[in-house]
């Protein structure tokens, strides 16, 4: 399952993305994980894309992951009604440090907004404060549901199960070396969230022990630098806040990811 969702995963690459209705951009936001919300004054947006953007992580003990929007969907108006829908596929590896629980990929996964084997859901942002013409403040929100995996040492065997998760938190971004005369070329960000996950209390039991409570609380904190036609990076950190009893939710998990675009960016 794992090595055939890892190629799922890659084939993006491979493909250019795909455009099947337009509509005028000044009723379309451009929105998704890698690029901030905005009104195009001139031009059309894409309202349905296919494969277009991925990334790959690499996750504390030794963990990689890798994933890609495989559709997005623009619902609605911006200015009246908006519903943006994505969906994800993705494949993490078991941890190659020793001293890691072989619980810790479902764990990071179930942790991490973006994480799962699959992964649907509605995200955005609004901005809500402007500083200067380069720095503005905005407000997050997601609304996921995400396949995960993992393991029942008593039983022996690999458990599948949804999970829920409910996302809010402020982010600030920066445009960088921005003049009267040319655009900016690149941005920095920094954001902090709170994670609500749902979960089946019989299988996290089953997997965590009979102490663990079945929805976890994550408290997270994540950068970036994204310069356009050249690197889009971030490095984050994710936390539980509950279940800290139990020492697989004890310490932090580290994630470093590089992104790319299958598809043309917005400007």
């Amino acid at each position: 399952m794992y090595r055939f969702l890892f190629i799922l995963a890659l084939i993006p690459s491979m493909v250019w993305c795909q455009e099947d209705s337009i509509v005028p951009s000044h009723a379309i936001i451009v929105e998704n994980n890698q690029n901030n919300s905005g009104i195009k004054p001139n031009g059309y947006q894409k309202i349905f894309k296919l494969f277009s953007s991925g990334n790959v992580d690499y996750i504390s003990g030794g963990m990689l992951r890798s994933r890609a929007k495989i559709a997005e969907v623009n619902i609605g108006d911006p200015e009246k009604f908006y519903f943006p829908v994505y969906f994800m596929v993705g494949a993490i590896s078991q941890p190659t440090e020793e001293g890691f629980s072989v619980n810790l990929a479902g764990t990071a996964d179930i942790l991490n907004n973006f994480g799962g084997l699959i992964n649907i859901g509605t995200t955005g942002k609004k901005q809500i404060k402007t500083i200067g013409k380069s720095t503005q403040f905005m407000a997050l929100y997601q609304l996921a549901l995400k396949s995960v995996n993992g393991v029942s040492i008593e039983k022996d065997a690999s458990i599948s199960m949804f999970s829920k998760l409910l996302m809010t938190g402020l982010e600030i971004e920066t445009k960088a070396w921005n003049t009267d005369k040319n655009p900016s070329d690149g941005k920095a960000w920094l954001k902090t969230y709170i994670s609500y996950s749902m979960n089946d209390r019989e299988k996290i039991t089953s997997i965590y022990g009979c102490r663990s409570a079945n929805n976890f609380v994550g408290g997270n904190v994540e950068c970036g630098l994204d310069i356009k036609d050249f690197a889009d990076l971030r490095f984050g950190y994710h936390q539980y806040l509950n279940n800290q009893h139990i020492p697989i939710f004890e310490q932090g998990i580290y994630v470093f990811s590089a992104n790319f675009a299958l598809a043309d960016k917005t400007d």
